[in-house]
């Protein structure tokens, strides 16, 4: 239907279709016949006939006249009466409020999106920073821990240094106990 409304909003009042062409007027029968039945913002009535089955050469319910020939009008050319005039007014209405509505939906979705994108790139970041953060925290008591045990080896060193220095003070105050 929307590609139907599109080719109405090219013609106008008193633009003229040859009539060489009856699968063009077909459809604009056609079309013209749906837009009878509908009103503004409302669908088909389910009870409505499928119009792809309409028989072109059948009487339309929209006045559509084919002017005399005059030097304004050549034989057999269609001309559009105010009645399809005013469908095709409201179909272009329709169809610059639907755009209207199609385009505030599609930018609401691209901020929605550009919305999502940005609290994932900030969750993201987020997480860099705590992993970063855990990072250096274990770095920080690994350094710790080495130093501790750099310290703890110093001190056995230096005990055992001492107790080495200390052994032979003590295997002579043994050997004065013993000779004693």
């Amino acid at each position: 239907m929307r590609q139907e409304l599109r080719c109405l909003t090219d013609i106008s009042w008193g633009q003229l279709v040859p009539s060489s062409a009856p699968s063009t007027i077909a459809e604009l029968t056609n079309i013209g016949r749906r837009l009878e039945r509908r009103q503004i913002g409302s669908d088909t009535p389910a009870s409505a006939p499928n119009d792809g089955d309409a028989d072109p050469s059948a009487e339309s319910s929209i006045p559509i006249s084919v002017g005399p020939p005059d030097e304004h009008n050549e034989p057999g050319v269609l001309r559009f009466t105010p009645i399809l005039a005013g469908h095709m007014a409201r179909a272009r209405r329709r169809l610059v409020v639907s755009e209207t509505v199609h385009q505030a939906r599609q930018h609401e979705q691209e901020s929605q999106r550009r919305q999502a994108i940005e609290i994932a790139y900030q969750e993201h970041f987020r997480q860099q920073l705590q992993q970063q953060e855990r990072q250096r925290q274990l770095n920080a008591q690994q350094q710790q821990m080495e130093e501790l045990e750099v310290v703890h080896e110093q001190i056995l060193h230096a005990e055992a240094n001492e107790e080495e220095a200390q052994r032979p003070q003590r295997i002579r105050m043994q050997l004065r106990e013993e000779s004693a």
